[in-house]
């Protein structure tokens, strides 16, 4: 919470990417046997965006209850999935753009 509270601080819109990984999804819309390395937190590729920390804490936690976690972990598809958001926001502010990456991990 107290870094996304600094984070949103510099965040005009408040709109945030939530995105998870490492687990099998069970959301209604994005139901797998799978690993996935990167889905976003609402379970709908239309809507991937967080409104404020109160936003994001929700979709977290509504998460939780729609997926099963599993290993083994890889970053390089949501590091891959950063990179194409930074590079569109970066060709629609004219270059005039920074970006965060906030990668949370229990080891």
């Amino acid at each position: 919470m107290a870094i996304g509270n600094i984070l949103l601080n510099y965040d005009y819109d408040k709109r945030v990417p939530a995105f998870g990984f490492g687990a099998v999804t069970k959301f209604p819309t994005m139901n797998s046997t799978t690993v996935s390395h990167c889905f976003p937190l609402s379970g709908n590729y239309n809507e991937i965006e967080a409104v404020g920390l109160d936003g994001l804490m929700s979709l977290y936690c509504r998460a939780l209850t729609n997926v099963s976690f599993s290993g083994p972990t890889f970053f390089g598809p949501i590091i891959k999935q950063f990179i194409d958001i930074a590079y569109k926001a970066h060709m629609e502010g004219g270059g005039a753009t920074y970006q965060v990456l906030l990668i949370l991990t229990d080891g």
